[in-house]
């Protein structure tokens, strides 16, 4: 992962221009395909994904994922993308993290978004106290429901979870950033981002965040991104550009043009005709 961040800072490093406003679209957009383009490595000899490609294609899930798009607002094509990375549309899908259930949902942000449940339970407990047994009241917190495994409700809840984030964020792309690494951190690195010189203003994406950082303008902001890079966790935006490979990778499964042993998260040159 250190090597994949070593190239995007190398070819960000390409793109850089002084000031914010002086960014051509164009520009940010060839950064976007190259930072797509080179998750591929990610999902070289990823079993689970590619079971979950033919697990996503089914018609319950396409139903569940157009109707918790239309409940919430967020777009079906993301949410699907997001669910087929993170669990392979594998209800049961557990990490050691904690994370459960099709969406891969933490225990206490389930609880936020109302699929889990705890209650406290009392119990006595014996203990020895100055050669005389005691008993004391002990008070623990029991998981009493648990719906992340649900993968409806899961679904419906991540949706809305989503369109939260992208109404508090400001984008899609930074909603989906913040479902993995959670909101206070992609506040944090857009606030580090907006103290560079001439994008105070900027309304902030995970590809402008790359560009600054390797400009040279925000040292802080590329320590930052090389901090919360670890071999455990990436908390990096790159999360954004692999939920697009894993798009791109699904269209092309439905498409019955994916070759699991051969294959890439570049544009294909049709749709770039296309536009």
């Amino acid at each position: 992962m250190r090597a994949m961040i070593f190239s995007i800072m190398l070819l960000a490093s390409t793109f850089t221009r002084a000031w914010g406003h002086e960014v051509d679209s164009k520009v940010l957009k060839e950064k976007e395909e190259a930072l797509v383009a080179m998750q591929t490595r990610a999902f070289v000899a990823k079993e689970r994904f590619f079971k979950g490609l033919s697990e996503c294609a089914k018609a319950a899930y396409l139903e569940m994922f157009r109707e918790a798009s239309e409940a919430s607002g967020f777009p079906e094509d993301k949410l699907l993308e997001i669910i087929l990375l993170e669990s392979g549309c594998d209800p049961w899908a557990k990490n050691r993290s904690g994370a459960a259930g099709i969406g891969q949902i933490m225990p206490f942000t389930g609880k936020d978004m109302g699929l889990v449940e705890y209650k406290v339970v009392k119990k006595m407990l014996a203990v020895r106290r100055k050669g005389k047994v005691k008993k004391i009241p002990v008070f623990s917190k029991v998981r009493v429901r648990d719906d992340r495994f649900n993968p409806s409700l899961a679904t419906m809840a991540s949706a809305k979870h989503l369109a939260g984030l992208m109404e508090r964020l400001g984008s899609v792309d930074n909603a989906i950033w913040a479902y993995h690494a959670g909101e206070g951190l992609v506040n944090k690195f857009i606030s580090v981002a907006k103290k560079t010189p001439g994008w105070e203003n900027e309304d902030m994406t995970p590809t402008k965040l790359y560009h600054i950082a390797h400009s040279g303008k925000n040292p802080q902001l590329a320590d930052m991104i090389a901090k919360f890079d670890s071999p455990k966790h990436d908390w990096t935006p790159t999360y954004l550009f692999r939920v697009a490979c894993a798009g791109r990778l699904f269209k092309s499964y439905l498409a019955g043009t994916f070759d699991q042993k051969n294959f890439s998260c570049s544009k294909l040159e049709e749709e770039e005709k296309k536009e």
